[in-house]
């Protein structure tokens, strides 16, 4: 089947304009993407053919693929629908229970950020190599510290700005169409902040708080550096937005109120929020056993400063 790419290419301007007022730049491009991705495997996107989608449904079905992911395809493609004015029925894929997510545990978020020291201040035989060598481990420690402290996703802290800083943390602008807020980072993240700025940031763009070669870094950038750290320190799960998952359970093992955590997170519904609650049970368990087994003194929540470089 061959698409009029010329009209598609249209339409999906107009579809992007009408998604603008209710959705998130994440989910307008999410949705734009879909409509184009099935034009490439064979569906006419201004005539749909029912059989072809509950078809592609049941081979990507076999092909292991999650139904809450399959859901979402659809529920993308149902937008579409709507807007093109089409009489098609959708396949509809009931929301399956999550498995919670992994984060790292207090002990190998320490380890990460040890080795990222290590890292950083071990000598290079190649002189030259060293000052990129000593940037990239300074630059990837601190990144993980601010995901850890300031439970933010990939693409807020990437919008950081220089001009964005506060005497207490920075400005961040919400990319889920929530709303924009204050993050406040330990005041060792913070100098630790300005001495990037001093010695290690790029000056490849004028705004951009965390920049590369080629200018503000990119998500790709991001998720390299973390995952090379967690390798490296023997955390080869570690990826960034676990780092949102840890902040959230340490806050709320700190005793830090629920509500408070929300806005901290940038959550718009606090049902986002009390799933942590649930995830913390079995560490919770565990932690109350050795409290009674005598293995643990009563401040069994108490926190320790992660290592710095």
């Amino acid at each position: 089947m061959i698409v009029d790419e010329e009209k598609l290419i249209k339409a999906l301007r107009e579809f992007k304009v009408q998604l603008l007022p209710t959705n998130s730049p994440e989910t307008i491009r999410r949705n734009v993407s879909r409509v184009a991705m099935f034009a490439r495997r064979g569906m006419d996107p201004f005539n749909i053919d029912e059989t072809w989608l509950w078809e592609y449904c049941a081979s990507q079905l076999e092909a292991s693929k999650k139904k809450n992911s399959m859901r979402i395809e659809m529920n993308d493609l149902a937008r579409w629908v709507d807007f093109t004015g089409q009489t098609v029925r959708i396949p509809k894929f009931k929301r399956e229970a999550e498995q919670d997510p992994w984060f790292p545990s207090e002990q190998e978020y320490k380890e990460v950020l040890r080795t990222c020291s290590l890292k950083f201040k071990e000598s290079l035989r190649d002189y030259l190599r060293e000052p990129a060598h000593r940037r990239k481990w300074f630059k990837t420690a601190l990144i993980i510290r601010v995901l850890a402290e300031g439970g933010m996703r990939v693409s807020e802290l990437l919008k950081m700005n220089l001009d964005e800083r506060r005497e207490k943390g920075y400005f961040i602008r919400s990319s889920k169409g929530e709303k924009d807020r204050f993050v406040a980072l330990s005041p060792s993240t913070l100098e630790m902040i300005d001495r990037y700025v001093k010695e290690f940031r790029e000056n490849t763009d004028m705004k951009a708080l965390w920049t590369g070669e080629y200018g503000r870094l990119k998500p790709a950038v991001i998720r390299k550096l973390v995952k090379e750290a967690g390798i490296a320190a023997g955390v080869a799960q570690l990826h960034p937005h676990a780092m949102r998952h840890y902040c959230a359970t340490r806050l709320l093992k700190m005793g830090v109120d629920m509500r408070k955590v929300q806005i901290h997170l940038g959550h718009g519904s606090i049902k986002s929020t009390q799933r942590y609650t649930h995830m913390l049970s079995s560490d919770v368990q565990g932690e109350i056993y050795d409290l009674y087994s005598g293995v643990r003194e009563h401040d069994f929540f108490e926190y320790e400063e992660a290592i710095a470089i």
